[in-house]
């Protein structure tokens, strides 16, 4: 009797033993899960935010100043190397100066296309 209950008091533990091996392989799974899912959000948000600045100015019938405005932020943009080492360049099409924007005129701005990341990597500005 003795033999047997020592038996399955050992078995129990091996047993108890593998639920909690299993159960913390499953917890570590799980929180690795859950980091990734949130470094991909902050990403995504990130980009998002970046995205923002240069939106605003899309569209037809843009008013000079704004078009000044958004060169120089792309410019600006360009200039950081913690920016661009983030998002990458932004390049310009179309009108590239400030200087070549005059009062009075209207302009079309145009998104010409993203980075693999989703970020706004080129711009078109015309004079309408």
């Amino acid at each position: 009797m003795d033999n047997a209950s020592k038996s399955l008091l050992m078995a129990g533990s091996i047993l108890i033993a593998i639920l909690l091996i299993s159960f913390g392989r499953h917890l570590f799974n799980s929180g690795t899960v859950l980091i990734g899912d949130t470094g991909n959000q902050l990403l995504t948000r990130a980009i998002n935010n970046y995205n923002q600045r240069y939106l605003g100015f899309v569209g037809t019938e843009i008013k000079s100043s704004d078009a000044k405005q958004l060169i120089q932020i792309i410019d600006n943009h360009n200039r950081n190397k913690d920016e661009v080492r983030s998002y990458g360049k932004v390049d310009k099409f179309g009108i590239t100066d400030t200087k070549d924007i005059f009062v009075g005129k209207t302009y079309n701005v145009e998104i010409t296309y993203y980075n693999k990341q989703g970020a706004i990597a080129g711009m078109k500005i015309t004079q309408n």
